[in-house]
């Protein structure tokens, strides 16, 4: 997105303790949104604590905000596989569907409750 000019785009880092994720960092500089998520203390963005539902809430797919990454693979396999998961989704139906380019910002959004659900092929 970047080199093409379009605003989603951020940059991340992660730190790993023994090979594992222990905490995230992402900057979306045209939203100037921070977001941080700490294992075993949540995620925040701009400092204020963040979550896609309260606990023990659920959501159907009927009622959820579905977001697909096409990714890079263009093997005429891969791009089936995942035309066919679009097909899938959409026949079961969804309220609707995204795809912003990039991933990072993608998962930021699931955090947050802007998008439920995030397919990437």
């Amino acid at each position: 997105n970047f080199t093409h000019g379009i605003p989603l785009t951020c940059v991340s880092i992660a730190y790993c303790e023994n090979g594992r994720p222990v905490m995230g960092v992402a900057y979306a500089p045209a939203t100037q949104e921070l977001y941080i998520g700490i294992k075993g203390h949540g995620a925040y963005r701009n400092g204020q604590r963040i979550q896609s539902l309260a606990e023990g809430e659920t959501k159907s797919i009927s009622n959820s905000v579905v977001c697909f990454e096409f990714g890079y693979a263009r093997s005429e396999a891969s791009v089936d596989k995942m035309v066919s998961a679009v097909k899938r989704v959409l026949n079961h139906g969804c309220r609707s569907t995204r795809s912003t380019g990039c991933g990072v910002l993608d998962i930021c959004y699931v955090a947050t409750g802007r998008f439920d659900v995030v397919y990437t092929g």
